[in-house]
């Protein structure tokens, strides 16, 4: 192939390689997607691939949008080489010879979690130049499997059968008469869990797992949340859920307490030549697992502990407290009203205040104990539930405002058994924004409800095209935030708004409520009156919880201002998600951290017969 060899050298003219070609070829490697890409193949351009990862994908839109995931949000910092490139007049093919460099560090829907592992990938397009000069079919040539054992992407395949079907004989308690088929005779077993310490063997672990969810916990179930083989280490790996509530006696084990567990383990199965497993490790934390059905026995934790918990909680004050702690005991808390309480004593005082003086009547459940002794740490997770109904200095007027607050106390024992340090983690903020308890830097103006604020991501923040219309509600600015929490905000490429309320046809924004996913968004906070918030629901087509007709529905998520301060804010969200993430896969919409002014210009809708 003299052209290649010549394209080497650099013996081929800059001008025998079709323009159109050349620049698909780096907008495509660089990420820049459809948006760019279309530019230099035709609308409909074909793509092909022999490769696992893109046997679905038929166009060349659909395969622009693919790398564009890959090479910005998988692997962002991605980089590529052209090694080689070619023309060939008579058949009007554009040869592309490239390497391909990444790490796999952020999250892509779709793919595996990040495993921060790098790929130096080869792979070699051939691209149909059209008459007009644009291309309108390419084929991949790539070994995508090589690839994807580089990051860690082994795909489920890859996972050896025996040990797939020993994991669910095990979890659904088939016991060792299903569990042998799959694994050598003398398989070993080994967990740093109290109580499978003395387990050497599958046969011992198979029984005593058909004993925990059959007998115990008659109706148990489970969930494999993600697997993956390691073939140079031959090592199987599952992680998983097990749920189930203690109904049934079991030798060995106390009475039933009718409690229900969720843990969440993992099982490293190592597989012999043979395909059978011949070693398992499981990676349990047990004393959580135990605390929650109630297999904890008091004992466990040490006295001092749980007793300084309950004294604490019930309000008893530094009185009571004092007793089961040294006299120095250190206190700390990432939360606003406990910022400044450093010791246990002040802590407790704190604590008599709300629970007796403010909310009196109030209530606590240990929801669940655990002791460590290794680090001598006892952990309480527990549910505080007040109503604010009396004055304490310090706070507001009472609201009369209900809360139901969950929190975890980490509390450190000295060798003499009293706690001498305690950690509580807490989001004050949910708290506080349940009964009306608001910082007085964010109060202040007239009529405003402590705690009522709005978060918008969308065409009403300042200067967008819907907020001068509803300007007496929005009067309030607050500041610039951002979500807690990562979330799909996804705007179409095109102007595109299914908002009936809505007079402009622009890129209509909407939020989805998959929490977790997309990225932290960037909006606006006001503070609202409840009428405020009846107006924004007219425009955002909201009509009550779960109602059929909704465009969007609305509900309450912390936001942190720019500020620093955290509040709880109405935000909107789009009803009917399923549409906006098809848009999104088919790659006529983009998931974005925040939407901006120029997204929002568009002209009134054909026909719009209401204000502007």
């Amino acid at each position: 192939h003299s052209a290649w060899a010549a394209a080497q050298v650099g013996w081929t003219p800059p001008n025998s390689m079709p323009a159109d070609a050349a620049h698909l070829f780096h907008a495509c490697e660089s990420g820049k997607g459809w948006e760019e890409c279309r530019h230099y193949c035709t609308h409909n351009a074909s793509f092909d691939a022999q490769a696992e990862p893109l046997k679905d994908i038929k166009t060349m839109h659909g395969y622009a949008e693919w790398m564009k995931g890959i090479a910005v949000v998988a692997m962002p910092g991605s980089s590529y080489e052209l090694n080689a490139h070619s023309f060939d007049p008579e058949t009007r093919t554009a040869t592309f010879f490239g390497t391909f460099r990444g790490t796999h560090t952020g999250h892509l829907h779709g793919f595996p979690a990040p495993t921060h592992k790098s790929m130096e990938t080869q792979y070699v397009y051939n691209m149909h130049v059209a008459p007009c000069g644009k291309v309108d079919r390419i084929t991949k040539v790539w070994h995508s499997a090589w690839a994807a054992a580089q990051v860690g992407w082994t795909p489920a395949t890859s996972m050896p059968a025996d040990a797939a079907h020993l994991f669910h004989a095990c979890e659904s308690g088939k016991g060792w008469q299903e569990c042998m088929h799959y694994c050598t005779h003398d398989a070993s077993f080994d967990a740093q869990a109290e109580p499978l310490k003395d387990i050497k063997t599958m046969h011992g672990y198979a029984e005593w797992m058909k004993g925990i969810a059959v007998v115990a916990m008659p109706g148990s179930r489970y969930e494999l949340n993600a697997q993956s083989f390691d073939p140079e280490t031959r090592t199987a790996t599952f992680f998983g859920t097990f749920r189930g509530t203690h109904t049934g006696h079991l030798h060995g084990f106390p009475a039933p307490t009718h409690k229900s567990m969720e843990t969440q383990y993992v099982y490293n199965m190592h597989v012999a030549p043979c395909g059978k497993v011949d070693r398992i490790t499981k990676v349990w934390h047990s004393a959580w697992a135990a605390a929650q059905v109630g297999w904890t026995s008091p004992m466990d934790v040490p006295s001092d502990a749980q007793q300084l918990f309950h004294a604490c909680e019930s309000g008893k004050g530094w009185h009571e407290v004092k007793h089961h702690c040294t006299r120095d005991a250190a206190f700390d808390a990432q939360a606003e009203p406990l910022k400044d309480i450093k010791t246990v004593h002040g802590y407790a005082e704190w604590m008599k205040g709300i629970a007796v003086v403010a909310m009196p009547g109030s209530h606590y459940v240990l929801n669940a104990q655990a002791f460590d002794p290794k680090t001598q740490t006892a952990t309480f997770f527990g549910t505080f539930h007040g109503i604010h109904s009396r004055y304490l200095e310090g706070f507001p007027e009472p609201t009369h405002k209900s809360m139901e607050t969950q929190y975890v106390y980490c509390m450190h024992v000295a060798p003499c058994g009293k706690v001498d340090r305690i950690t509580k983690v807490w989001h004050s903020a949910w708290a506080a924004a349940q009964v009306g308890w608001v910082r007085p830097a964010l109060q202040g103006s007239p009529g405003v409800h402590a705690g009522e604020y709005y978060f918008t991501y969308g065409s009403l923040k300042r200067g967008f095209p819907n907020h001068g219309k509803h300007e007496e509600e929005l009067s309030r600015f607050v500041g610039v935030a951002t979500t807690l929490e990562p979330y799909p905000l996804i705007v179409p490429k095109e102007p595109s708004c299914t908002n009936p309320n809505c007079p402009y046809l622009h890129r209509q924004p909407t939020l989805m409520d998959k929490a977790g996913l997309g990225y932290y968004v960037r909006g606006e906070v006001y503070a609202v009156k409840a009428d405020d918030v009846k107006e924004l629901d007219v425009l955002e087509g909201y009509h009550g919880k779960k109602h059929s007709d909704n465009v969007y529905f609305r509900r309450m998520i912390p936001v942190l201002l720019e500020s620093g301060e955290e509040v709880l804010a109405h935000c909107y969200f789009i009803a009917d998600h399923a549409e906006k993430w098809a848009e999104l896969q088919k790659g006529v919409a983009e998931c974005l951290p925040e939407y901006t002014s120029d997204m929002a210009v568009g002209e009134l809708k054909p026909g719009w017969s209401g204000p502007a």
